[in-house]
């Protein structure tokens, strides 16, 4: 028998949240004792080879000891729920489908549909076997193994077939791709910001998908999102590796994720500003006088790169837990972003990039050289303030220091700012170029 899933973004990346089943003729809701199922999965990375031992137990090398991807994990998921839906999941007074909520956790791997290997992020294979274990009134008795269709809700809302190349003078030809996303309404005349958001370290490669994903970038098209800004263009470009890439030759420090940061450069400057270029010359309805440039961690340091290369592009930055070094930004350098309205975010607790060095140390001196419009929210750590999800002592969950991005997207950063709490987002949507 198959099955459907679905696949929410959450704080802490996507989780397989619904199991969808057809159960044959159509059925009223009626009550569905949970314990009735049994849900196990397993999740293969390709990345990972199998190696096949041999009779003597060693494993033969090259072609032949390569077969499937590679077990990451497996184990039994909890149902928090069950009832009669729709196909796509839905609850529903009557349906000939049968849908189970799974419990998800930052904690539990299980529930992931991505996997990171050090390097990068992909999608990766996760089999359900999901068991009746005892009958159930009015829905027969089922074992589900087949994943038939995935759900992204949150995803399919995008573009994701967004590519764009041009010649670098330096790198020669350059390739980026990017999903994108268009308010109902827009028009030539529509007069709406854009939003720019840039991608962590793991998220880089050739499926735009996992931006929106690896750290809930996709949260910027969402109706409370869009509400605060009165509806925005959404534009998520992916870098071929990473942002920092500073495009060395020396295949000895090509995997070093520090190699972009000896003088605050990036082989992908020119041609992600090119891509920007392009993409408002073919939007019209943008308002170019409210472009605005975020991004994480290594998206972060890209956002700090290109706001030093092109202040007056910009009508504000948000760079969350960047790791562009301050003492590579000359005074000369950062006197033309003073003007540029600028919010940095970042965690006390963050061990992968210390504010001091970094963002803390720039915001100190644009401060002391007059800028008007600079905010920084030096975050004491990292929690769930939302009560989802708890620690063992009861305590909000708290994330790694370096997760401070999950404040952005919630909106939960605020300042005083003129006399009035603001939220980050508020203060982004309110500022445009003079």
């Amino acid at each position: 028998m198959t099955y459907d899933q679905v696949v929410e973004i959450l704080d802490f990346g996507p989780s397989v949240t619904k199991l969808i089943m057809g159960i044959g003729k159509k059925r009223t809701a009626l009550p569905i004792d949970i314990s009735a199922f049994s849900v196990q999965v397993s999740r293969f990375d390709s990345r990972i080879a199998v190696q096949d031992a041999d009779k003597a137990g060693k494993k033969p090398a090259g072609k032949k000891g390569r077969s499937a991807a590679g077990l990451v994990a497996q184990g039994e998921r909890k149902v928090s729920d069950a009832y009669v839906s729709d196909g796509k999941g839905n609850r529903a007074d009557a349906g000939q489908f049968l849908t189970l909520e799974l419990v998800s956790s930052p904690e539990d791997s299980l529930c992931s549909p991505i996997n990171y290997d050090e390097t990068r992020i992909i999608w990766i294979e996760c089999k359900y076997t999901i068991i009746t274990k005892k009958s159930i009134p009015g829905i027969p008795s089922f074992r589900a193994d087949v994943l038939k269709k995935t759900y992204r809700p949150q995803i399919e809302i995008f573009n994701l077939s967004g590519k764009f190349s041009c010649k670098d003078k330096e790198y020669g030809k350059m390739n980026l791709r990017y999903a994108d996303f268009k308010p109902a309404g827009a028009h030539k005349e529509s007069n709406l910001p854009l939003i720019i958001w840039l991608h962590g370290w793991a998220e880089g490669g050739k499926n735009p998908s996992l931006p929106l994903a690896g750290n809930k970038a996709c949260v910027f098209a969402a109706p409370e999102i869009q509400k605060i800004f009165g509806g925005a263009y959404v534009l998520v470009p992916q870098s071929p590796t990473f942002w920092m890439d500073a495009g060395r030759r020396s295949k000895k420090v090509a995997g070093d994720p520090q190699y972009g940061l000896g003088k605050n450069t990036s082989k992908y400057t020119r041609v992600l500003k090119a891509l920007i270029d392009e993409y408002v010359e073919k939007n019209p309805g943008i308002d170019r006088k409210r472009i605005y440039v975020g991004g994480l961690s290594n998206g972060g340091f890209m956002t700090q790169v290109l706001i030093l290369e092109y202040p007056d592009f910009f009508a504000a930055a948000i760079p969350v837990c960047s790791p562009a070094l301050d003492s590579r930004i000359s005074d000369e350098a950062l006197n033309p972003v003073l003007k540029l309205p600028t919010w940095y975010v970042n965690a006390a607790t963050d061990a992968v990039v210390p504010a001091v060095k970094h963002s803390l140390a720039t915001y100190d001196r644009m401060i002391k050289l007059g800028a008007p419009n600079v905010y920084y929210s030096y975050l004491r750590d990292v929690r769930d303030l939302s009560g989802t999800w708890k620690n063992r002592d009861g305590s909000n969950y708290e994330y790694g220091g370096h997760c401070s991005w999950i404040y952005v997207y919630n909106n939960w950063i605020h300042e005083e700012i003129g006399g009035k709490d603001t939220r980050i987002l508020e203060w982004l949507s309110a500022q445009k170029k003079k």
